[in-house]
């Protein structure tokens, strides 16, 4: 069996960061990592990411996996190959009701010969339950992982993260965490154990709607999400300047972009609410998005944000 890897957490938690990691160590410890990446509208800007690492990437844009985007998921899990020493690592998206998504990926038929979801909780140790009406939502991604990560420790000081750890140390004493190291060790033992071509019992966590949908998702929360096109090339300062500038209803901003000062190289930026500063990454390899853009995600926009953002860029 193919082990099937779901890396979970609320937005700005350091998923990707991890994946990257992950995908890197594994490769070293010779299994072959898969990528599948779910986020709103462009799940291509964080596969540009990935550009540089030998690893296959599939995006899954628009919607989360454990609902709307479900059916394109797994039609990309039924299509996998499952070659030896194979590993599939899903990221979902930072608002992804994670119990849905572990039970369809248990429950689902066509996915016998992976391994039972194997849910790696991300946990921002800066933001952790400073989410507002979020935080609900956040702790319920917790609640299924099998090893907890902390991100963004090198954010938060030795009393902040004694908190974090004894928070989960009280509350999920059988989950253990680990260091991306020690992940991907356990990863790769997987991989070397599994049995290729044996099949898994199928298993139903508990009652599911109709069609394998989730039926409960879309009744916790909403979240909405923006795509524009950002001008060919624009001031670095004025961006950076805009960026933090954000209403505070935007939950995530990121994109693709080109500075005038370096118009031959595409970027990756990045901003989480209540992060004091955006994230700026060159793309190296070949870029998954050629044109700049910028996607936001929020519980809803105020009125004219398009048009002032685009005021804030000086254009």
């Amino acid at each position: 069996m193919t082990p099937l890897v779901v890396i979970a957490g609320f937005l700005g938690a350091g998923k990707t960061t991890l994946l990257r990691t992950l995908v890197k160590e594994l490769a070293t410890e010779g299994a072959i990592p898969t990528v599948l990446l779910n986020d709103y509208k462009n799940a291509k800007v964080d596969a540009g990411l990935f550009a540089e690492l030998d690893a296959v990437v599939k995006p899954i844009s628009g919607a989360c996996v454990c609902c709307d985007a479900s059916w394109e998921m797994l039609e990309i899990l039924d299509a996998y190959g499952h070659p030896e020493q194979g590993v599939v690592l899903l990221e979902t998206n930072g608002t992804a009701d994670a119990e849905e998504t572990v039970a369809l990926l248990a429950s689902d038929p066509k996915l016998r010969r992976y391994s039972l979801p194997f849910q790696v909780g991300v946990i921002d140790a800066k933001r952790w339950q400073k989410r507002f009406w979020n935080n609900g939502l956040e702790r319920d991604q917790a609640k299924v992982a099998r090893r907890f990560f902390f991100g963004h420790l090198d954010e938060v000081d030795a009393a902040r993260e004694a908190e974090v750890r004894a928070y989960f140390a009280e509350k999920f004493p059988a989950t253990q965490a680990a260091t991306a190291g020690e992940l991907a060790e356990e990863i790769a033992r997987m991989a070397a154990n599994a049995g290729r071509g044996k099949e898994r019992e199928i298993v139903f966590p508990r009652k599911r709607s109709p069609g394998g949908r989730g039926g409960t998702h879309e009744e916790k929360h909403h979240f909405s999400a923006l795509e524009i096109a950002l001008p060919e090339k624009v001031e670095r300062e004025k961006l950076l300047s805009a960026l933090r500038g954000l209403p505070p209803q935007i939950l995530r901003a990121k994109g693709v972009v080109r500075f005038q000062d370096q118009p031959e190289k595409l970027w990756i930026f990045q901003k989480i609410h209540r992060s004091e500063t955006a994230q700026l990454v060159p793309i190296e390899g070949e870029p998954k998005v050629k044109s700049p853009l910028a996607v936001f995600v929020a519980g809803s926009f105020p009125p004219g944000f398009p048009e002032s953002f685009f005021e804030s860029l000086g254009t």
